[in-house]
């Protein structure tokens, strides 16, 4: 996936957790964020924004916490696989202290270090393939169990920043 693609992903996986929070209309600050996403605006300005909206999302209730999310026919790749992607380490940081704060199985699954996609890639995998040198320790240590699991080919992940290219 592209990073445009992977931005837009994100940002609709986001709005999927603002439906499950909030009541009545739905998006508020996410369109000023899908603007920024579409214009190409530098990762910090757009890290920088996500990571304050997640932090408003932190703070509303619950509304329908027993379902996953759906993702339709797309790679099946969770919010962290996404972020991991995209190097946004402060952005993990702050999902994983939602996560940590909130008894939502949503978030349990979608800020989970340990989750594969259909290629049973983990986020750090992703990370690594990428190479972001700052996300692959921050999703390291939500879970150091990352380091050891291999994808559908037997790669592990530091191989696999080795395999494209990074040290």
């Amino acid at each position: 996936l592209s990073e445009d693609q992977l931005k837009l992903s994100l940002l609709e996986r986001l709005e999927h957790l603002e439906k499950r929070l909030t009541p009545g209309q739905p998006g508020a600050g996410l369109q000023s964020l899908r603007n920024m996403a579409n214009r190409g605006l530098g990762q910090p300005s757009l890290e920088h924004s996500l990571v304050e909206y997640v932090k408003q999302l932190s703070l509303c209730p619950w509304q329908h916490a027993s379902s996953l999310i759906s993702r339709g026919n797309g790679p099946k790749l969770t919010i962290l696989h996404m972020v991991a992607a995209l190097g946004y380490s402060r952005l993990i940081n702050v999902l994983n202290e939602w996560r940590e704060q909130s008894s939502s199985l949503v978030l349990e699954y979608e800020v989970d270090p340990l989750s594969t996609d259909d290629h049973m890639c983990t986020p750090l995998m992703w990370a690594c393939a990428r190479g972001h040198f700052e996300t692959d320790i921050v999703v390291y240590q939500l879970n150091n169990n990352c380091l050891k699991m291999c994808n559908k080919d037997g790669i592990l992940p530091l191989s696999l920043a080795h395999m494209h290219g990074f040290p």
